[in-house]
């Protein structure tokens, strides 16, 4: 059985989510092994090839699609609108919310203080995930474990039976992948503050391309990296400009690559200081 723990935070619950709810992946996308580092330059003109992301093609209708469909058979419309975490498996869908907004029956967000702070359980049965979540939503955290057996890869065609395709592409071309998890506790709580200094929680700084970028950066770089250098250089780069250079490179379907390749770029672009040398190995 796999286990990870996680850390998650709204910062100052400026999350903004997507259709149902930001989501953390149970069965993650496999990350991809990368080549040799860049070789020296040798003066000649190169011809590169580029690597157009693949397309997946689902059965499942519009109509159907427990994304930007009624949800029918699952939990997800419950939690529509909310600036919330949740766990979910994309082979079976099973869903475990983690709290860290608390909202009525009628959907609005009650804004009174909670007393002390509250441990869920959540097991999906065999073959599917259990999740222990400690959250405290005065502050906007929640910490937790999850382990998970046999769902722990992604099965494209189960996935393809909950998703059109256009959702299926979607979430394949924002899949977070193990990236980040590799990074460790210390590297992950690192990438976390870096983030929160730069952009202080803009939501756009917290999609699954730029964590995944972000995370292979830091630890490609880690102690040549200068966390206030860091902050100086990328805090005057919009992160829209990142998603949209990040989203335009399609030398490589590795999502991680492509935005710490624009993360490098950003961060040797300005004027003065150290710059860091092409490490990545693709």
């Amino acid at each position: 059985m796999k286990n990870r723990s996680f850390f998650a935070r709204s910062w100052h619950s400026c999350l903004t989510v997507s259709a149902f709810f930001f989501v953390l992946l149970a069965a993650g996308c496999q990350p991809e092994s990368h080549a040799e580092n860049q070789p020296e330059s040798t003066g000649q003109t190169e011809i590169i090839e580029t690597e157009n992301p693949p397309q997946y093609v689902s059965d499942t209708s519009p109509e159907d699609c427990i994304v930007c469909g009624e949800g029918k058979g699952t939990v997800l419309p419950l939690y529509r609108g909310q600036e919330n975490l949740g766990i979910v498996n994309l082979n079976s869908f099973d869903l475990a919310p983690v709290t860290i907004n608390r909202y009525d029956d009628f959907g609005k967000l009650i804004e009174e203080a909670e007393q002390g702070s509250s441990t869920h359980i959540t097991n999906t049965g065999e073959g599917g995930f259990f999740l222990s979540v400690t959250a405290d939503t005065n502050r906007g955290y929640a910490h937790g474990h999850l382990s998970f057996d046999k769902n722990k890869a992604l099965d494209m065609e189960k996935t393809a039976s909950h998703l059109c395709s256009d959702c299926l592409n979607q979430m394949m071309e924002h899949c977070w992948s193990d990236v980040p998890l590799l990074l460790g506790g210390a590297s992950f709580t690192r990438m976390l503050q870096l983030l929160w200094d730069t952009w202080e929680g803009d939501p756009r700084s917290l999609t699954a391309a730029v964590l995944a970028g972000m995370a292979l950066f830091i630890k490609t770089y880690d102690t040549e990296l200068n966390d206030k250098t860091f902050v100086s250089r990328l805090s005057q780069c919009d992160p829209d400009e990142i998603n949209r250079r990040g989203r335009a490179d399609f030398s490589t379907s590795n999502t991680a690559l492509r935005f710490a390749r624009v993360i490098l770029e950003k961060y040797n672009g300005q004027r003065g200081g150290r710059k860091l040398p092409y490490r990545f190995r693709g």
